[in-house]
């Protein structure tokens, strides 16, 4: 998915959208990985065998440069929100 993608989700679902998203603060690398998202559903949560409707998110960061999401780790490890 792409930031537009995203924005477009936020808009049509309101106060309910699929994914949530922050800044990576102390983590941060700056102009290169900046912030994160968490999606809900995402089929990588069946890779790592988790049962998506167990409420799970996958998240990513952001890269800047290349303008992509790359892996993180599912929400539950990552303690975001």
């Amino acid at each position: 998915r792409k930031w537009e993608q995203l924005y477009l989700e936020y808009e049509r679902k309101g106060a309910n959208p699929a994914f949530v998203t922050g800044g990576l603060g102390s983590l941060m690398t700056k102009d290169k990985f900046e912030v994160w998202v968490c999606l809900r559903g995402h089929p990588c949560l069946l890779e790592a065998g988790v049962n998506p409707a167990q409420g799970d998110l996958m998240c990513f960061v952001y890269d800047e440069g290349d303008r992509r999401f790359i892996p993180w780790d599912k929400q539950s490890n990552l303690n975001l929100v």
